[in-house]
């Protein structure tokens, strides 16, 4: 008897590690990724280390390998303390859009936590998406987005889907002769709001913030409400000529008449230039030409901002001048804001005094690549290629304190 359980015991212990071993074998081969038998150029290996205590602890490894027109073809993020890894896989057609991103979360016991597939559609040869499918791996519908459009490109219907719930959702748009949105119905599971309406009777047209009387052509003649920055007052229209590039001047006044807001649009509907006030002096001027081109980057866009700051004590600070809506790659293939002669661009937000407070600051390399970005709660340093090396943030990886990061990388060039 003792020796039968003795050869039972012995078998459990077999199977058990037999087992063991083709799990082992199975997540080896289910956490492995095929490697890049082609490199090409901008692909890169990041490994973020968390500093703790005077120690180096590495949490991430990610890699991202581009194709041979420096879009970004795969993607490989590991987390190196659950071992948990996330695969992009993103296909383009011929003019370069984006048709396909497929998900996979992958786990070191070789079980697949599934994967999604989005695809897109477009219209025409346009960047404008038509359809947007996302689907599981046994190819269940998730969610889906549909766009129709005008001959202009303006669109006039999302239809959305979501499989979660079974919810439906659709929104219409109508445009006037001018390009005005005259109508917008919202609707959700069969009940609809109308968020913008026009009434030709008495020409108003009416939106969640503000209510406009429109010309008998179909232009803005006036309107009341809360304008551009929340900025809330009398709107008043001032037209250009019809053979002038501009459009037409916006402006927003206070209940005594002072000038809150001016804003200048030209004939594609673009701001041009947007000044805001206080007390009847400018805290914010910006100009936007959209035909010239900064002389240190040629084909980028220039646009002069002034930001006149105002102390906790109302009073002015000296005027700070730098460039934006410029812009320059960054290692995802996006772009990111440069600005300035001294590279350096500053993004600001209004308190609840109403004084402009910036909020991040960027430095930046000869090429108008990111050098540092210093904000009210993280800092990050970058290289050359785009990369951070050095971050101290909140944010990162879900972490509640703040702790210092840092990146190495491996470039292929």
């Amino acid at each position: 008897m003792k020796k039968s359980k003795k050869i039972i015991l012995i078998a459990i212990a077999a199977l058990f590690l037999l087992v063991l071993i083709v799990g082992i074998i199975w997540g080896c081969l289910a956490f492995s990724h095929p490697k890049k038998t082609t490199i090409n150029p901008g692909s890169y290996v990041q490994k973020v280390y968390q500093m703790d205590n005077g120690k180096r602890r590495l949490i991430e490894t990610n890699e991202y390998y581009m194709d041979p027109n420096g879009r970004l073809e795969y993607a490989y993020i590991t987390d190196e303390k659950t071992g948990e890894t996330k695969v992009f896989e993103r296909e383009y057609d011929t003019l370069g859009r984006l048709v396909s991103e497929k998900r996979t979360i992958r786990r070191r016991i070789g079980v697949s936590s599934g994967s999604e597939t989005s695809t897109y559609q477009y219209y025409m040869d346009t960047d404008k998406i038509t359809d947007e499918l996302d689907t599981d791996e046994s190819g269940n519908l998730l969610y889906s987005y549909r766009y129709t459009y005008d001959d202009e490109g303006r669109q006039l219907t999302i239809d959305h889907y979501d499989g979660e719930d079974g919810t439906n959702s659709r929104s219409e748009y109508r445009y006037n002769e001018r390009g005005i949105k005259i109508y917008a119905n919202e609707t959700y599971n069969g009940q609809s709001v109308i968020e913008v309406d026009y009434d030709p009777a008495t020409r108003t047209l009416k939106t969640s913030d503000c209510e406009f009387i429109l010309t008998p052509d179909g232009r803005y003649e006036s309107g009341k409400g809360v304008s551009w920055g929340g900025h809330e007052g009398d709107i008043e229209f001032n037209y250009y000529p019809e053979d002038d590039p501009l459009d037409y001047e916006e402006i927003t006044r206070d209940e005594n008449g002072e000038i809150l807001l001016r804003r200048t649009f030209d004939k594609q509907g673009r701001v041009v230039k947007l000044t805001e006030y206080s007390k009847g002096q400018i805290i914010y001027d910006s100009v936007t030409d959209y035909n010239a081109e900064d002389p240190d980057f040629p084909g980028e866009v220039v646009s002069i901002t002034k930001i006149n700051k105002i102390d906790d004590n109302g009073n002015l600070v000296p005027e700070s001048e730098v460039r934006t809506g410029m812009f320059s790659p960054s290692l995802s293939g996006e772009k990111q804001l440069y600005g300035g002669k001294d590279k350096n661009i500053y993004y600001w937000y209004r308190n609840m005094g109403g004084q402009m407070k910036p909020y991040l600051q960027y430095t930046f390399y000869e090429d108008g690549t990111v050098r540092s970005m210093i904000g009210n709660t993280e800092r990050a340093d970058y290289d050359e290629h785009g990369g951070w090396t050095v971050r101290n943030a909140s944010e990162y990886i879900d972490d509640p304190a703040i702790h210092e990061y840092e990146a190495e990388y491996t470039y292929y060039d």
